[in-house]
């Protein structure tokens, strides 16, 4: 039978919890909202698809799990799309000037 009690992660988890809680998500929230103030909408929503890929290498990296190919492919296929987009504008902005 279940207690009714206050239950607690023990206190590792808890200090990341409280880090995660306190830090990270709220900055996280502040600088997704204050982005599109200063940056096109498309490179925000490319952007915003960098969480996935970033997410997928974190898992890979800090717990040993080992991705499945679309989701390689997937990652690949959103960098591609920001390199390609940042070198494209890169390009605009020097025949401009010229």
């Amino acid at each position: 039978m279940a207690s009714g009690g206050l239950s607690l992660p023990p206190g590792e988890s808890l200090l990341l919890l409280v880090l995660l809680c306190l830090v990270l998500l709220p900055l996280g929230f502040t600088l997704i909202q204050r982005g599109p103030l200063y940056l096109p909408a498309a490179e925000v929503g490319l952007l915003m698809l960098m969480e996935v890929v970033v997410g997928t290498l974190w898992v890979w990296w800090i717990l040993a799990e080992r991705p499945a190919p679309v989701a390689l492919v997937g990652g690949g296929l959103v960098l591609g799309t920001l390199l390609a987009k940042g070198l494209y504008e890169r390009r605009l902005e020097r025949r401009l000037r010229v």
